[in-house]
């Protein structure tokens, strides 16, 4: 299928900063380097580009089609997750960019590879089988409010679940929207997913709510885009640790990972 559709003009792809953010940017990819994938750790482009294809196709189906078929040929869905939906979504910021793909042939496409990683979520086990009291540590996944992108923090959310985490993903809702009992003095850690696109006093905002709002607030990990956009963005936005790595993340926050991928 063709992605030359009509030409974007400059003025609204400079105008939709968190769309390439999330997808041409995609820092959180990096964290595939260490520790939370299966091989290989270098994706096929033959595979990339089918992949690609089918997120942006009109059929409802083609993408989950071709992710069957990548799991059929041995493709474990660990590296689907952390290489190759990455890779795609790096992509599809490209094409953006270079006025190849259209806004909402881009915006579709990521809508659909977070379909995806939903699906793969379902592939892992949880380590809780839903008897008895979940005794894994709890992690909120956190965006900042109002912020478009969300694939980068359900890349992570997902990484997280495999090592061993529960975690609960609250995309572009403030504190204070939260009605349930798991608070942020409820639960182990609070990861923020920030974008370059996201204004730096309105992560510093969120997380000083975060902490004022607790009794006896969690560590606050920060990742994302932002990160490459902002020196010493630890001192700038208030957070406890600044990372990609949600290994090293959770070492910080005092939680021993346990790897639960396919080998």
């Amino acid at each position: 299928m063709p992605r030359n559709y009509k030409r974007i003009p400059q003025q609204m792809r400079q105008d939709a900063p968190g769309v390439v953010d999330d997808l041409a940017s995609f820092a959180l990819s990096r964290v595939a380097t260490r520790k939370v994938y299966t091989s290989p750790a270098n994706p096929k482009p033959d595979v990339t580009l089918r992949l690609l294809e089918s997120v942006m196709d009109r059929s409802h189906e083609a993408h989950r089609a071709v992710v069957s078929q990548m799991l059929e040929t041995g493709i474990s869905p660990e590296a689907i997750a952390d290489i190759y939906i990455p890779e795609v979504a790096r992509q599809m910021g490209t094409e953006w960019e270079a006025d190849v793909s259209g806004f909402a042939q881009v915006t579709l496409g990521s809508y659909r590879l977070q379909v995806l990683l939903r699906d793969l979520d379902e592939i892992w086990d949880t380590g809780f089988s839903g008897i008895g009291v979940d005794t894994r540590n709890l992690v909120r996944v956190m965006t900042v409010p109002g912020a478009q992108h969300t694939l980068g923090a359900s890349v992570v959310s997902t990484q997280l679940r495999r090592l061993g985490c529960s975690v609960r993903l609250q995309v572009g809702r403030s504190d204070a929207d939260d009605d349930s009992q798991n608070g942020p003095d409820r639960c182990d850690a609070i990861f923020i997913s920030a974008s370059r696109s996201d204004p730096l006093g309105g992560v510093a905002v969120l997380i000083a709510g975060l902490r004022g709002d607790a009794m006896d607030p969690p560590p606050i990990v920060l990742g994302g885009t932002l990160l490459d956009a902002v020196e010493n963005a630890k001192t700038a936005t208030g957070a406890d640790f600044v990372t990609l790595d949600p290994v090293a993340a959770l070492e910080f926050c005092g939680i021993m990972p346990t790897l639960r991928v396919g080998q």
